[in-house]
């Protein structure tokens, strides 16, 4: 029986060191694998991407370059809304690959998370009724500040510390426009799209923050997938030159049809 003792073990230690060999496959390797960009939006309210439900599809910024990122990596994109403290779970655990929607790049993301360069800004604005100015954070020392929920951290905070301000949340402009007008708050802070939809009340009107910093739009994924946040950054280089592509084709179009309408009087 001694004789085959060694000829066994030395076959154990083959597969041993052929299994420790295997090297485990890249974040972009699943991904591809998988056939799919798991991509988390966290906010489909705003400027940048707006959701339809009647059809179930996303539109603006946001979602087209998210998309783009699918196709340059070569698989298709599927989008689940969540909010940012669920997003961010969710790229910790694995069960989305890619957060982007009105995401700030705040300060701890880059020690928590792998981040993008910056694809976009988002600009903060106060909506108020007609003739009352809040145009500072200084500005609303005293009064009833109503929240977008969807507001950075870091802006929540700058509000927050505020003296003697009164803050809440809300995501429901229908419920947010009767406060306003009734004056059960005094002042809306949000991004640009929702602003817009207030005004459409004559009584209201929408005023820039001055001394706000202005937020820089990032794309975030887990703090361990590195080649994402290459890939990442890599598509938005190709997705900023195709839209100054787009951007120079049309304008030169429409220098033609100028031309052609300014030859025909």
């Amino acid at each position: 029986m001694k004789k085959f003792i060694m000829p066994v073990l030395a076959g154990a230690m083959v597969m041993t060191l052929a299994a420790c060999g295997q090297k485990e496959p890249s974040k972009i390797e699943k991904i591809k694998t998988a056939g799919e960009l798991r991509i988390a939006i966290c906010d489909a309210h705003s400027t940048n991407c707006e959701y339809d439900e009647a059809s179930n599809t996303y539109t603006g910024v946001e979602s087209e370059f998210a998309s783009f990122i699918a196709e340059d990596m070569g698989v298709s994109a599927t989008f689940v809304q969540m909010n940012l403290e669920d997003a961010k779970t969710s790229l910790n655990d694995g069960s989305v690959d890619i957060a982007i929607g009105n995401i700030n790049n705040e300060s701890d993301y880059l020690y928590n998370f792998g981040v993008s360069s910056s694809y976009g800004n988002g600009y903060l604005y106060c909506v108020t009724q007609r003739g009352v100015f809040v145009n500072t954070f200084d500005s609303m020392s005293g009064l009833n500040v109503c929240n977008y929920s969807r507001l950075s951290p870091s802006t929540k905070n700058d509000i927050e510390v505020i003296e003697n301000v009164t803050v809440t949340e809300s995501e429901d402009l229908k419920n947010v426009e009767t406060k306003l007008l009734d004056g059960s708050i005094d002042a809306y802070m949000c991004y640009e799209y929702q602003a817009k939809e207030l005004i459409n009340n004559p009584n209201l009107q929408a005023q820039n923050i001055v001394g706000a910093n202005i937020e820089r739009l990032v794309v975030l994924n887990n703090v361990n997938d590195s080649d994402l946040t290459n890939e990442v950054n890599s598509a938005l280089q190709k997705y900023a030159l195709k839209r100054a592509e787009e951007k120079a084709l049309e304008e030169a179009e429409n220098s033609e049809e100028t031309g052609e309408e300014n030859e025909g009087e």
